[in-house]
């Protein structure tokens, strides 16, 4: 499973600004107007943004209508002040005319503006859109799969995908937890077509563009980049692909041209089934996340105590089933629906990797840079560290260590790589083909798709793309869990080779090591949003290099290309 990051501060999603009365806008602005201006400016946001994150975390949690009710009217309190046009123009005006030029009053200026600029549509329009987006988030997280009589949790239904091998069993959980697509599917469309006429009034293509765009991407180079992507791993992905048919069709009795998506061991094919006999969930079965989670963090000397002292991480009735990480302006929490397996401790080190990331970021910065550089980079820390739940060398730290075979181990991590990188390319094209054209046969390119990238079979099942919750909760996101593996795996080959002085790459041993939180604090968390990603990288990361063997996923700088043109 793929986390969701939630982070509920200006930078990315939720601005709410508003000049002081009697300001007349005029063509020039001086950088000292700005400056006296801006902490008036900027001041509205803290309450507005604070009681709208309140109340998305309530009803994330109680799943009631009445909480949601109140998001949403938060959230529409919110906007009023971004529909505001003469406020618009008057920070479009201060931006293009250069004169705010030292370095951090600029580069706050410039995330007010894109910011604002990505809400500054027409008022009943982003009204309406919020009400469909609630209202969709709502049946997601309220729905339960109904199977044999039976409501069941996404945890239920993820045990049973990985356990039975009884394929008419397997089928109908599958089945039945997708149900969800054909409740929403109608309700998503509509919405993806809202967005899209929110994104033409501000004079992009559509929503998918102006996303990217606004969140300082090049749709083009993301394009060029993941095609990349989907050119390096094809054919590895081909031949592991046939390793894993050959055992999947051992464990179900069937033949290799029989088996479905159901076979797979998850609801998307996104991550590895298990293939080999390793007992990883055993380690977890009668322990403590939470406490296995503090420990690690606080070896490092990133201690995240006091945030696991104020998240809510076990299943209740209508509570969201899915995990996530939300930052109030450093009022940090997390959201999980634990259970002792080894999903789950994956899952915890992964939302406090983002925990850890909003809690180190320079309270000295000004408001608006406090958050991560971009998603991917948040992505890529949170990454980085849920890959240990399966590594010998963290699971010794807390237990006595089975008879482990440590060159099968290397080679699922290399396919768990490869396995969600195809899936990650599924998400990417068709989030952006949905909104190029959301009037097409969205069941026959979803199923297009999977088939290319995935190389599964295609079954009759309507609105399986409708089941992905990430379409209408958080758009055009998920091309950044993909970029956040490739930097991931950079950042570990930097951490390894250079902070460590060490040699294993595909299970390093970070535990202990205060060396890795004093560089993770001191070259990406401390600068927060003060420099652009790709300024950021290649300032702190001026020599990290891609690992890249036959046998793991290719991984190199994402700036290469960029570099390349440049010459």
């Amino acid at each position: 499973m793929k986390t969701l990051y939630c982070i509920l501060i200006i930078a990315v999603l939720l601005v709410a600004i508003s000049i002081p009365l009697g300001i007349k806008l005029r063509n020039r602005y001086s950088a000292a107007e700005y400056k006296a201006s801006k902490h008036t400016i900027i001041q509205p946001i803290i309450s507005l943004s604070k009681a709208h994150a309140e109340a998305y975390w309530n009803a994330l949690v109680t799943g009631s209508a009445k909480d949601w009710a109140k998001t949403e009217q938060a959230e529409n309190k919110l906007n009023e002040y971004l529909a505001d046009d003469e406020t618009f123009r008057y920070l479009e005006k201060i931006y293009v005319a250069g004169e705010v030029d030292e370095y951090v009053d600029r580069r706050e200026l410039e995330i007010l503006y894109l910011t604002y600029k990505a809400h500054n549509g027409k008022k009943e329009l982003i009204k309406e859109t919020i009400a469909l987006s609630a209202s969709i988030e709502m049946k997601f997280n309220t729905f339960r799969t109904q199977w044999e009589g039976k409501n069941l949790t996404d945890n239920q239904v993820q045990a049973i995908l990985e356990t039975s091998t009884d394929s008419k069993v397997l089928e109908g959980v599958w089945k039945a937890q997708k149900a969800v697509g054909s409740v929403v599917a109608k309700d998503i469309i509509k919405l993806v077509k809202l967005r899209n006429q929110l994104a033409s009034s501000l004079g992009y293509a559509n929503y998918h563009t102006m996303s990217l765009t606004l969140r300082e991407q090049s749709p083009d180079e993301v394009f060029e980049l993941l095609d990349w992507v989907h050119q390096q791993t094809i054919l590895n992905y081909m031949r592991s692909k046939k390793e894993i048919d050959s055992v999947l069709a051992r464990r179900y009795n069937t033949t290799v041209l029989q088996l479905m998506p159901w076979h797979y061991q998850d609801l998307y094919f996104q991550k590895l089934p298990k293939l080999y006999n390793h007992s990883f969930d055993e380690y977890y079965r009668n322990t403590s996340l939470e406490r296995i989670t503090e420990e690690f963090y606080g070896s490092m000397n990133m201690p995240i105590d006091d945030v696991m002292r104020k998240s809510d991480l076990y299943s209740k009735p209508g509570k969201s089933q899915h995990a996530l990480c939300m930052d109030i302006y450093g009022d940090i929490k997390v959201l999980c629906n634990n259970v002792n397996d080894e999903k789950w401790m994956g899952t915890m080190l992964h939302e406090f990797g983002h925990a850890a990331y909003g809690k180190y970021i320079s309270q000295e910065l000004p408001l608006l840079l406090r958050t991560p550089a971009h998603i991917l980079t948040t992505e890529a820390v949170a990454v980085m560290f849920q890959r240990s739940s399966r590594n010998p060398n963290f699971i010794k730290h807390f237990f006595k260590l089975k008879d482990e075979n440590i060159t099968s181990i290397k080679r699922e991590k290399a396919l768990e790589k490869l396995v969600f990188t195809r899936w990650a390319l599924v998400m990417y094209h068709f989030e952006r083909l949905l909104y190029e054209d959301p009037d097409q046969d969205l069941d026959n390119l979803w199923w297009r798709l999977v088939e290319k990238y995935q190389m599964l079979k295609r079954p009759r099942n309507a609105s399986d793309w409708a089941a992905k919750i990430h379409f209408p909760v958080t758009p055009c996101y998920y091309h950044n869990y993909l970029l956040g593996e490739l930097f991931a795996s950079q950042l570990n080959y930097y951490l390894v080779k250079k902070v460590m002085n060490e040699t294993e790459l595909l299970l390093p041993e970070y535990y202990g090591k205060k060396e890795v939180g004093e560089y993770l604090k001191k070259s990406l968390f401390e600068p927060g949003n003060l420099y652009k990603w790709d300024e950021l990288i290649p300032v702190s990361y001026t020599h990290l290099r891609a690992h890249e063997t036959p046998e793991h996923l290719v991984c190199r700088l994402l700036l290469e290309k960029k570099k390349k043109k440049k010459k």
